[in-house]
């Protein structure tokens, strides 16, 4: 619970400026012309079916990416510990970190830390059990990654370094070994293919949406002024939002001691 109300904790009631949060709303209204964060920013649009469009709802499933993120590498963490206290502890922890640290609006980066939290806790997985159907997962997981946030694609290369090493880990046979490494790309090109599908009728459509009109990224020099002012700002509000959910934690803590006695 104490991490539940850390997720959302500072959530910002105001107005977006003129920056990235402006820009990055626009980008979930016109999901199709932005194919460097497409699925991101179709999951954002999607969300918006619900409780309407506006930013702050965009903001509520920031938290609601960040929560679930760090949820899955807690699960998996109490899955190999049994240790329910210590891998709550650890969720609202690492909430806290987060909340505290990040700036808190939903982009091609938030979008995808659920994504990026199911490839990694599915990696470790198969390199600690050698479950190959971990394998398809981290796979999809991998698809979902690169069209959420474009330049996450550097990561399905490494993941299959990590297949690799799992399989020779478990004492795979060369044949076994060969087909784990071949169903990894084949189920990322799969999902890939039937992402690019759904986001924008066919992968050709996808492709074509890649133009230079639409690929609009990237910072200079001349943005740090605001970089650092921002961060004073959101600095601030977090401290003062995060007080109270640190102490959430602190009394879930201290009742949980006095149960167990």
């Amino acid at each position: 619970a104490a991490g539940c109300v850390a997720g959302f904790s500072g959530v910002n009631l105001g107005m977006p400026g003129a920056g990235d949060e402006s820009y990055q709303a626009l980008c979930v209204a016109d999901y199709r012309n932005n194919p460097l964060g497409m699925l991101a920013f179709y999951i954002g649009h999607l969300w918006q079916q619900l409780p309407g469009e506006t930013i702050l709802s965009l903001r509520c499933l920031a938290s609601i990416s960040t929560v679930l993120a760090v949820g899955v590498g807690s699960v998996y963490l109490y899955r190999r510990t049994g240790k329910a206290l210590m891998s709550a502890g650890v969720f609202a922890i690492c909430l806290i970190v987060v909340r505290a640290s990040a700036f808190q609006l939903y982009n091609w980066d938030s979008g995808s830390y659920l994504f990026d939290a199911v490839a990694l806790v599915a990696v470790a997985s198969f390199l600690r059990g050698g479950d190959p159907r971990k394998v398809f997962i981290a796979a999809v997981a991998a698809a979902c990654m690169a069209l959420a946030r474009v330049p996450s694609a550097v990561f399905i290369p490494i993941i299959f370094g990590f297949v690799w090493a799992g399989c020779r880990r478990h004492g795979f046979s060369t044949r076994d070994t060969a087909l784990t490494l071949a169903a990894y790309p084949v189920t990322v090109i799969a999902s890939a293919l039937v992402l690019a599908t759904l986001l924008c009728g066919s992968p050709a459509e996808y492709i074509a949406s890649f133009r230079p009109e639409n690929l609009v990224g990237g910072h200079s020099p001349a943005d740090l002024p605001e970089w650092i002012k921002r961060i004073g700002e959101l600095g601030y509000n977090q401290l003062v939002w995060i007080t109270p959910s640190a102490a959430a934690l602190m009394a879930a803590l201290f009742f949980s001691r006095m149960r167990s006695g």
